[in-house]
């Protein structure tokens, strides 16, 4: 057999037929088509913000009328909430009185102003008063993360085929026409009691997160928040937020309405409670404040 006859034959089929340049490419496989739960969150993230305006969120200025009730007890007041993640928070109680978390060590980080007077909350005698701080911080906290969701580290995804059970009858009603959306995240807030003096807290924390969005405009109405981990140690207060009355600030549409309830309690069963903890309506709203950790000293 002829040389060159050899050395043809030897080479690939697609350069025995020329050069390969009008040889069709190879077949690639079209991208999977994303799960349920992954579409119906993909659908909320986008409803939460604005085209071509989002900017990263890190901290925010509020101001809103409060609600706050304690068993029978209730109490309204205008409020002012200041706050940067992770911890520093200050917020006003009327006009004149102020209290918040800002630069120090442990206790001594906690303060609270009245007219002039500034008092470091610390020690058992203001216990207390750093306990209503530290609640105020991780309501502030899961605002920050649901203003802007995108960043929200989600694991487990998955669809709930109804809503879930310990609802207040009131709430359970409207959450059965819900898009639920069930996860794992580290990046939520759930308050705790502070841990003994010289521990620490378990470093790390994960969030079983329940999500009702409204089917129409996919924004998310019903939050519920309860905390993964060992019985043993110290886990959060399961908490369930309603959102309502969305408007666009800044990139986002950020709730104007929003209630919190913890768990009642003194029901027999485990369920949240009848009437909210806490009803915010927000007045005002600044999601980039460019707050620094000194905006947050008594001074």
């Amino acid at each position: 057999m002829p040389t060159l006859l050899v050395l043809w034959l030897a080479l690939p089929l697609s350069l025995q037929e020329g050069t390969g340049a009008g040889a069709p490419p190879p077949a690639v496989a079209p991208p999977a088509a994303p799960s349920p739960a992954q579409a119906a969150w993909d659908a909320v993230l986008g409803a939460m913000t604005v085209p071509g305006e989002r900017q990263q969120v890190t901290s925010f200025s509020i101001g809103a009328h409060v609600t706050a009730r304690q068993g029978v007890q209730s109490n309204d007041f205008e409020a002012s909430y200041k706050f940067l993640a992770p911890a520093f928070i200050r917020f006003g109680l009327g006009p004149n009185r102020e209290t918040g978390h800002g630069p120090g060590q442990g206790t001594k980080a906690y303060w609270l102003r009245d007219n002039k007077q500034i008092t470091v909350l610390e020690g058992r005698t203001y216990a207390e008063d750093r306990d209503l701080v530290r609640r105020m911080t991780t309501i502030a906290n899961n605002i920050l993360v649901l203003a802007d969701p995108q960043k929200v580290r989600t694991r487990d995804l998955q669809m709930r085929e109804r809503a879930p059970e310990l609802l207040p009858q009131d709430v359970a009603w409207g959450a059965r026409r819900l898009t639920w959306i069930e996860f794992l995240s580290p990046d939520f807030d759930l308050y705790r009691d502070e841990p003994p003096s010289g521990a620490e807290p378990a470093a790390e924390r994960l969030f079983r997160v329940l999500v009702g969005a409204d089917r129409k405009r996919n924004l998310p109405a019903l939050v519920l928040l309860s905390e993964e981990g060992d019985p043993r140690q110290v886990t959060g207060e399961p908490l369930l937020f309603e959102l309502q009355d969305y408007r666009a600030v800044d990139g986002y549409m950020l709730p104007h309405g929003i209630k919190v309830r913890g768990l009642d309690v003194n029901a027999p069963a485990t369920q949240f409670q009848a009437a909210p903890a806490q009803e915010i309506s927000v007045l005002s709203a600044d999601l980039t404040p460019h707050f620094t950790p000194d905006d947050f000293k008594a001074e």
